[in-house]
């Protein structure tokens, strides 16, 4: 469990369970009026790592129904590196959700980027699609992750993810958009 007094606030997060909490001081009977979630810098990141997506460009996003905010199809950048990223935020920042454009567990470093964050004591976090996760990640993912959520993609290749990373112990979300015309799948 991490502490940090910051101000007149302080918080708490478990590197465990990531559990998270954050709240003003009482001093003197009265709560500071400076809002609790205003840190001097963020304890909780999200970052890009992902200039290009190779599922994307090959249409897969767009044949599953899934239309990339990222602009996958069309998205050429390099992949950035997290280590600069990684030592401004040694000490201050409890977490980085890794994304960008493209899944973040087939970026060429993926195994460093996770143990740089770590040993610069951020948990790291990340959504995939599940293309191309295997046991091999599954295992990086519990040894470094805090969670991994996966998006909904109407596939065997989500189903398999999902399963390699229940059977990893690693704590897994599912992204799903819910509307009307999809309830009923959600439900399913």
């Amino acid at each position: 469990m991490k502490m940090r007094k910051d101000k007149d606030f302080i918080s708490f997060f478990d590197e465990a369970t990531g559990h998270y909490v954050r709240s003003g001081i009482i001093k003197n009977g009265v709560e500071s009026s400076e809002d609790p979630f205003m840190t001097s810098f963020p304890e909780l990141l999200d970052v890009g790592i992902m200039g290009h997506c190779r599922h994307g460009q090959s249409g897969l996003c767009l044949k599953a129904g899934v239309e990339c905010y990222q602009d996958g199809l069309h998205a050429t950048a390099p992949n950035m590196t997290l280590e600069e990223i990684a030592r401004q935020c040694e000490g201050n920042t409890y977490q980085i959700a890794l994304g960008g454009c493209g899944d973040p567990d087939q970026h060429e470093h993926f195994a460093e980027i996770l143990e740089t964050c770590r040993s610069a004591g951020i948990v790291p976090n990340f959504t995939t699609s599940g293309l191309g996760l295997n046991a091999e990640l599954a295992q990086l993912c519990k040894k470094y992750c805090g969670a991994v959520a996966v998006s909904w993609y109407r596939s065997s290749y989500t189903l398999r993810a999902i399963d390699l990373l229940l059977q990893a112990g690693v704590k897994t979300n599912i992204h799903y958009v819910v509307s009307n015309s999809t309830i009923e799948e959600a439900m399913a």
